[in-house]
């Protein structure tokens, strides 16, 4: 007849530092999960405040004092470009100027960038802004569009948060244990 094993012969438990490394990785996500949660419903709710701040800025005629072109590289080696607008406008017998605007449009494009630069944008050009209403020194060139398609559901952020903060006092609670964690068993299958 043969040998029975024991069944404790059967356990193979992790080893210590195999614990900390599985329970701190499991931290780690739940961490990095409560984090991206937190990022999304930040910088969605921004950009929406300010496009709907701007949405109520009043058009006026400004004149462009100078423009500015700056090309370079990015980290891959692409060629970018940014055009930076010194304006300014006349509301009544107010003058505004020293007012800036960057273009978003032209970051990859350095040739199309040049050409706005020198046909659209020359100096003592007229050009279409918009203020705010109430502070016309708060001038952009384009408004911001407003954010397409639905925010992020608050359940859906609270729900990836409790899952995060969740996860990250599981691992935590594996990796700082004193108990060593059963891997498997043969008789457990």
């Amino acid at each position: 007849m043969g040998k029975r094993r024991s069944r404790a012969s059967d356990d193979v438990r992790m080893s210590r530092s195999g614990q900390l490394l599985v329970g701190g990785g499991i931290a780690a996500v739940g961490a990095l999960t409560v984090l991206i949660a937190i990022l999304i419903a930040g910088d969605s709710g921004e950009a929406r405040e300010l496009a709907e701040r701007q949405q109520s800025f009043v058009q006026a005629t400004c004149t462009v004092e100078q423009t500015d072109v700056k090309t370079g590289r990015d980290a891959e080696g692409s060629e970018y470009a940014t055009v930076t607008v010194h304006f300014k406008h006349r509301i009544k017998d107010n003058v505004y100027s020293d007012l800036t605007y960057t273009y978003p449009d032209y970051a990859y494009n350095p040739a199309s960038a040049r050409q706005a630069a020198s046909r659209e944008l020359e100096k003592g050009a007229q050009i279409t802004c918009f203020h705010a209403p109430d502070d016309p020194r708060d001038a952009v060139l384009m408004k911001v569009a407003p954010p397409t398609g639905a925010p992020p559901s608050p359940l859906a952020i609270w729900g990836a948060c409790a899952a995060g903060v969740l996860f990250t006092v599981l691992g935590l609670y594996m990796a700082l244990s004193k108990r060593r964690w059963k891997l498997s068993s043969d008789n457990d299958l």
